[in-house]
């Protein structure tokens, strides 16, 4: 479900793109008993207007989430992370635009950390999503769509890939980038009732400093543990989001 969302600033503009909207039963660790709830992740390219760096590094002091939330660091070396898609093994795969790389993000005892990152494809054309499917990953190019079947068993030699669909424009439309007013780099929550957005709320925000940005929340991914990753194109990084432990419980 795509919907668009006008910020509520006065000027006016239209910002925020939910791209993934999906529904948290009771039984998740961030979901509700009374609503229905979506997150909402932001599309780089409809809020992101080149404020001057905030400078290097990754600053998840700044970001300010709900009381009882916390962020941490999922992975730090996927440079130019954006779209993700979790496997039920553990994997994340997740696509850049960096050259066009590829990564998989390796599970390791539990979903808090990948055991490791590895490159899974080079080279493609501006790739612009992933999805799994049946163990085949689908990868979006501007111009075609490709699959890799039985990808998680063949991550150390990947064959060629299936070509599904190769008959897109092989130019894309691509908006505004470079605004002069920055708004956005923030992930928003919509509260659903009834099939039907009766709420929108600031659930994640920070990555924007006055007219600087250290990074740029991109893409939004549940976890089967019902934690949360979002992915940072600018930072080079996957964040989770996730309740915090009771005083005294064991640490990640």
């Amino acid at each position: 479900m795509s919907i668009l969302l006008r910020d509520s600033s006065p000027l006016g503009l239209v910002a925020i793109v939910i791209q993934k909207v999906f529904f948290h039963y009771p039984h998740s660790p961030i979901g509700s008993a009374s609503l229905h709830i979506a997150f909402c992740g932001l599309l780089c390219c409809s809020c992101v207007f080149a404020p001057q760096l905030f400078g290097s590094g990754i600053h998840l002091e700044k970001i300010k989430l709900p009381p009882g939330v916390r962020i941490t660091l999922y992975a730090d070396n996927v440079d130019r992370a954006r779209s993700m898609t979790p496997s039920p093994s553990g994997t994340v795969f997740v696509r850049t635009r960096n050259q066009g790389v590829g990564y998989a993000l390796l599970g390791g005892e539990s979903w808090r950390r990948p055991a490791k990152v590895v490159h899974v494809a080079k080279g493609l054309n501006s790739p612009n999503g992933v999805a799994l499917r049946d163990g085949a990953l689908s990868v979006a190019e501007i111009n075609r769509i490709l699959r890799y079947d039985r990808i998680e068993s063949l991550l150390d030699n990947l064959p060629t890939p299936t070509i599904v669909n190769d008959r897109f424009p092989s130019d894309a439309h691509h908006c505004s980038w470079n605004r002069t007013v920055p708004i956005g780099y923030r992930v928003t929550l919509a509260r659903v009732e009834r099939d039907r957005p009766v709420k929108y709320e600031v659930f994640a925000d920070g990555w924007l400093q006055g007219w600087r940005a250290w990074g740029r929340s991109v893409d939004v991914q549940e976890l089967p543990d019902g934690s949360l990753l979002v992915s940072d194109d600018k930072a080079g990084a996957i964040y989770r989001i996730s309740y915090q432990e009771p005083s005294g419980a064991r640490q990640e």
